[in-house]
């Protein structure tokens, strides 16, 4: 029988009844044999009494398993196995990290007590064997934390920071961050589709290995930006009345995008025609 096949108390009510039958016929032709001698009868009932101490015996079930329980924590894994293992996920928690990187071995613990907290199932990336997956989220720094719930949030952080308050301003969309949006691309120009596109919400697309970001305002003014002068600003989010590179410590005014510091200049932005429902970027003018 396979190890998973039980009997039903019918089956093992016949299958006795059979075999006592069969036993006490056994029993009584030996012994009332008369050319068996004593000593050999002797033998045979000792040979039948341990024999019958055993049949019957049915092996113990196995113990299962208990289901796991708490947060899981994935790490080695290839690139295919993480792709394969995003769609399965939600939230989608990844850590970016490098075995050779001094602070993302500081910063450990914030992501082990972020993921107790919140019960996070999350997926370590590692630098060494998961370039290409860095390269697919346009990771350039880490320590980084990349979350996907209502949208995208992808901040850098080190050991002096606090993980579960950064999680929890993306909870009460205190943090909110950008959203892919569809587009296509044709005589040299890129075509957005503006029909699910609300103010004061951060888009995006990925064309040519850069995100192209769309944004109304709250005062009802269309950007469409290329990251920043002095820095790499693939990376956005919204806080208050500010945006945030996701990177370095730099912001912009919400509303009019002016810089509030130095640190990466001014936004890049590019210039557009509204045609009908979509937003129309000629391809020569992205930097």
């Amino acid at each position: 029988f396979s190890k998973n096949y039980q009997r039903v108390p019918e089956e093992e009510e016949e299958i006795w009844s059979i075999m006592s039958l069969w036993f006490t016929t056994t029993i009584h032709k030996f012994l009332n044999d008369s050319s068996n001698d004593s000593h050999m009868k002797y033998w045979f009932i000792i040979i039948c009494i341990l024999t019958a101490g055993c049949v019957g015996q049915t092996p113990q079930p196995e113990n299962t398993p208990a289901p796991e329980t708490g947060p899981k924590t994935y790490q080695y894994l290839t690139d295919v196995e993480i792709l394969d293992l995003i769609p399965q996920m939600s939230p989608v928690v990844l850590y970016f990290h490098s075995p050779t990187c001094s602070s993302c071995h500081l910063a450990e613990p914030l992501v082990e007590e972020l993921q107790n907290k919140y019960n996070l199932d999350i997926i370590w990336v590692n630098k060494r064997d998961n370039d290409a997956i860095f390269d697919l989220y346009h990771v350039e720094y880490y320590p980084a934390l990349y979350v996907y719930q209502d949208s995208e949030v992808y901040i850098t952080f080190d050991e002096n920071d606090s993980l579960t308050r950064i999680y929890s301003q993306i909870l009460d969309e205190t943090i909110t961050g950008m959203h892919k949006i569809d587009y296509s691309a044709e005589d040299n120009q890129i075509i957005i589709p503006t029909d699910s596109v609300l103010p004061d919400t951060l888009y995006y697309i990925s064309f040519d290995n850069k995100h192209i970001f769309v944004f109304i305002s709250r005062t009802a003014t269309l950007y469409v930006l290329a990251g920043s002068e002095g820095c790499d600003s693939s990376w956005l989010y919204l806080k208050k009345d500010l945006i945030y590179n996701s990177q370095f410590p730099a912001q912009w005014k919400r509303d009019s995008l002016e810089p509030t510091g130095k640190m990466c200049g001014n936004l890049i932005r590019l210039p557009y025609t509204v045609t009908g429902s979509s937003i129309v970027v000629n391809i020569e003018s992205i930097p």
